[in-house]
């Protein structure tokens, strides 16, 4: 019984019963395997690392465009003392406007009238 699993093992192999060329291939099958996935797994991460940073970036672009839209008081300024005097000059006498209404109103029912005749 022994010697039927060695002989399963066997393959045409000059030393007979040893796999290490089985076994470093496998081996590095397996190492290439976990290169490729941890690799995936960083350039994931890396992207990952990316969008956060992109995305803090417009936060605080976010932020600070609504901290400078924010309304700011300006303080009430203190001028010196102001003091109103009364004036010594003559009050002014109103005067109604000359607008000659009286003669653009004859002059024109003139002209109206002068346009009935021709």
């Amino acid at each position: 019984m022994v010697q039927v699993c060695i002989e399963k093992n066997v393959e045409k192999n000059p030393y007979g019963l040893i796999r290490t060329d089985q076994k470093a291939k496998h081996r590095r099958s397996q190492i290439h395997a976990d290169l490729q996935k941890s690799s995936k797994q960083l350039l994931e991460l890396i992207k990952e690392i990316r969008e956060q940073e992109i995305n803090r970036l417009e936060l605080e672009e976010i932020r600070k465009m609504r901290e400078q839209m924010e309304f700011k008081a300006n303080p009430v300024r203190h001028f010196r003392q102001f003091t109103v005097h009364p004036s010594t000059a003559p009050l002014t006498v109103p005067i109604s406007p000359n607008l000659h209404t009286e003669k653009r109103f004859r002059t024109r029912s003139l002209q109206h009238s002068m346009k009935l005749f021709d």
